[in-house]
């Protein structure tokens, strides 16, 4: 039974929100409730067997003092042997690092020997009252604080507020709701020459420029309505030139909001209104001079709007205003002077911004709506704010359309020029070379029929003689190569086509070619299709083959083959030189069809850069087209497209093929 009633107890005692803790007639504590245990932010283990006076709770009285242990409400209880109730202290959480505010009631129980038995402590958490009410005292004191310094500010605000009114240089009035001064503050005499006298109780209406009169009126109407308005107008001194005077007014409201009095503040403007006038002045000029400007002048922001743009910058951009368009705008498209896009990085006002320098002679495109292209040079240079920051960049934009044009066409002259001085050098060197070997031949040849004549048989006469023949044949298709480079610059050469048997043609060429080459170089001639005759200039198809078969068997070693294909249908031919000699270097490749150009592995072959560039001249007459595919090493093939003549044709003007 007894223990069923302790176990009723503690059940209680458990269920109880306020904590409990049993300690005996010691102090020593025997047990406690869960609450106890979270206000104290202990566990059981770290309560039991302790005093509630443990120095390690660090006990505070309201004021901050420390609680002696005798003080503590449990041992005041077993002292007395009377309850102690409401004591309010501040107790140490060590497992949570801070503290609870706690009220603690402590009664003691006797037996009937009058023994303490045991105490009963009981607490509450006050803490967020305790908290409130410091509070609120920290309130209640820091607005006293503040009320005293609000009286000092206003105090001090008072005696400022008449030394600046006594001292100030601007004109400080106070005037009746009709203008009349009630007030005028002692500057009244430096700055319109009248003493404080002369000018109360007198209607300002009585100093004023008659043009601004209307204005005045309008001003002072508004400030009856209780706003706040500015206003800037002439006022006559005391001895009759005008100065101008900028008014603010400040109407005084009553509580029912009609205005009582007006509170100006004047401030003489002459100075600056000269100031405003010359600067209006050079303004005009400013704008004249931008407006006639031979070039494009605009301002951009630091967000990249255009904040200004001159007439000439509106035409340049093929727009009438450019202003609040971006720099980078698409109507007007930015390209280089090639026609590529122009990255922003690359744009003047991205560079300035990037290094706040100035930029000078940027060049790039732009293309108008209607793919009109203008080339401009752009110089830049950047304003910046009083922190330093750019705010602004001006631009000058010149239109170099036109002398784009002159230098495209002088470097063109140049570069001509240039071209002509090196086809002049390699032409004496190559052609000088080629002469020298044939002339030598002759010469010696000459020399010797004519030294040993009678000495010679007929066969070394014959074979002299041959050498000759040959040298002076060598000669004359040189100099009809050159004859036919000079004449491919004349406009208007006529072609005379008539009727070519393809076969014969060929086979005569390439027993030609035999007898000119000694090396053991095959050359076949294969067919594709029935076609065989054309109508075409054979002159020209000479010169075609001639030099793209002799290059085919020059370039190829002994043993190796030449191959002539052909192949045509209704509106054209097609032709084919192939070998599998030496090949064409790739770096060569892009140069092939340059005059006096040889290929840098052609080593000790002779030869005069001129071939290809007849063979491709003779195409172009023709209205043809000429391709190659080589490899170094492998060989080379030639195509040749020629378009067909209509039969009827017998001759026709170079300048007429397309």
């Amino acid at each position: 039974m007894v223990n069923e009633n302790a176990s009723e107890l503690q059940a209680v005692l458990q269920a109880i929100s306020h904590g409990v803790i049993i300690q005996g007639p010691h102090a020593e504590i025997l047990s406690c409730n869960q609450a106890a245990l979270d206000m104290l932010g202990l566990t059981e283990d770290q309560l039991l067997g302790r005093t509630s006076y443990d120095p390690r709770w660090l006990a505070l009285h309201e004021d901050g003092s420390s609680f002696p242990s005798e003080m503590h409400p449990v041992p005041q209880a077993i002292r007395t042997k009377q309850p102690v109730y409401n004591v309010v202290m501040s107790v140490y959480r060590p497992t949570t690092d801070d503290r609870v505010w706690l009220r603690v009631d402590a009664v003691p129980q006797m037996n009937a020997h009058q023994e303490i038995v045991r105490v009963v402590c009981s607490f509450i958490d006050i803490t967020a009252r305790k908290q409130a009410e410091i509070a609120l005292e920290a309130t209640n004191q820091a607005l006293e604080q503040r009320v005293q310094e609000r009286t000092e500010q206003l105090e001090k605000a008072r005696m400022r507020l008449q030394l600046l009114t006594d001292n100030a240089s601007d004109l400080i009035c106070l005037h009746a709701p009709d203008g009349e001064y009630l007030y005028v503050s002692p500057s009244c005499e430096t700055m319109v020459g009248y003493t404080i006298e002369e000018m109360l109780h007198t209607n300002p209406y009585d100093y004023f420029h008659p043009d601004d009169l209307a204005e005045i009126r309008a001003s002072h109407d508004t400030s009856l309505e209780g706003n706040s308005p500015r206003i800037v107008y002439r006022f006559r001194k005391k001895f009759g030139d005008y100065i101008w005077l900028e008014t603010f007014t400040r109407p005084i409201v009553n509580s029912e909001g009609a205005v009582e009095n007006l509170v100006t503040v004047s401030r003489d403007i002459t100075d600056r209104k000269l100031i405003q006038e010359e600067l209006r002045q050079e303004r005009d000029l400013l704008s004249h001079i931008m407006e006639t400007s031979p070039a494009g002048i605009t301002v951009v922001d630091k967000d990249g709007r255009i904040s200004f743009s001159n007439r000439r910058a509106g035409e340049i951009h093929g727009r009438p205003d450019a202003t609040h368009s971006t720099y980078d705008a698409p109507a007007w498209h930015a390209t280089d002077y090639e026609g590529n896009p122009w990255p922003d990085e690359k744009q003047p006002f991205t560079i300035v911004m990037r290094t706040k320098q100035p930029v000078y002679d940027v060049r790039h495109a732009i293309e108008w709506e209607d793919g009109h292209r203008i080339y401009l040079a752009i110089n830049g240079a950047p304003l910046f704010d009083e922190a330093g920051e750019i705010s602004k960049v001006v631009f000058t934009i010149e239109d170099y359309t036109q002398r784009k044009y002159w230098q495209d066409e002088l470097e063109a002259a140049l570069v001509q020029e240039k071209h002509l001085n090196q086809l002049k050098s390699r032409f004496i060197s190559t052609v000088s070379h080629e002469f020298r070997t044939p002339m030598s031949v002759i010469m010696t040849s000459t020399d010797i029929l004519r030294m040993h004549y009678d000495k010679l048989t007929p066969d070394q006469i014959r074979e002299r003689l041959d050498k000759i023949s040959d040298q002076v044949q060598r000669l004359t298709r040189l100099l009809e190569d050159v004859t036919f480079i000079n004449k491919s610059d004349m406009s208007g050469h006529h072609l005379n086509p008539r009727d070519i048997d393809l076969e014969v043609f060929f086979k005569e060429l390439i027993k030609e070619m035999h007898l000119v080459y000694t090396n053991p170089v095959s050359i076949v001639l294969e067919r594709d299709g029935g076609c065989n005759h054309i109508r075409i200039d054979e002159s020209m198809l000479y010169q075609i083959f001639t030099n793209l078969v002799s290059n085919a068997v020059k370039y190829s070693p002994n043993g190796q083959t030449v191959s002539i294909r052909y192949q045509c249908d209704e509106k054209a031919s097609t032709f084919q030189v192939k070998d599998t000699g030496i090949g064409i270097p790739l770096e060569d490749q892009s140069h092939l069809f340059e005059l006096f150009h040889r290929a840098t592995n052609v080593g000790t072959i002779s030869g005069t850069g001129m071939g290809l560039v007849i063979a491709k001249e003779a195409v172009d007459r023709l209205g043809g087209e000429i391709t190659f595919e080589s490899h170094e090493h492998q060989g080379t093939t030639f195509t040749v497209t020629l378009p067909h003549l209509a039969p009827e044709t017998h001759s026709i003007s170079v300048t007429d093929i397309p």
